[in-house]
């Protein structure tokens, strides 16, 4: 599945690509507390945060809740900004939402704060 919206582009700082994205996909889970993380590639739901292995994929979905994740899969498309798809590539995650918003811009900001 992928979603079209807005694309937020957060560059490497000059850490490992997966340390950038266990950083982003760290963040959102900070501020959605009962998110869902899914491999994009295979659909497979991750139990745990620490059961994520950064260093083997490229691509991910974070629904903000169990309630969230199952209107995506089972409707398409859920309220706007319920799920976020993180794309990474060489040096930077790409972040799609559908709309940027006060809540999308205070998870940025934290993810651009926890890089320094």
């Amino acid at each position: 599945m992928k979603i079209s919206g807005e694309p937020i582009e957060i560059t490497n700082p000059g850490i490992l690509p997966c340390a950038l994205l266990d950083i982003v996909v760290r963040t959102i889970l900070d501020h959605w507390q009962s998110g869902i993380v899914q491999n994009a590639d295979n659909e497979y739901i991750y139990k745990s945060y620490a059961e994520i292995p950064f260093n083997q994929i490229t691509e991910l979905f974070i629904y903000k809740t169990m309630d969230d994740f199952k209107y995506w899969t089972r409707i398409g498309v859920g309220e706007p900004n319920t799920m976020a798809q993180l794309i990474l590539c060489k040096n930077t995650v790409t972040m799609v939402v559908d709309k940027y918003s006060d809540e999308i811009e205070t998870i940025t900001d934290r993810i651009l704060s926890n890089l320094l």
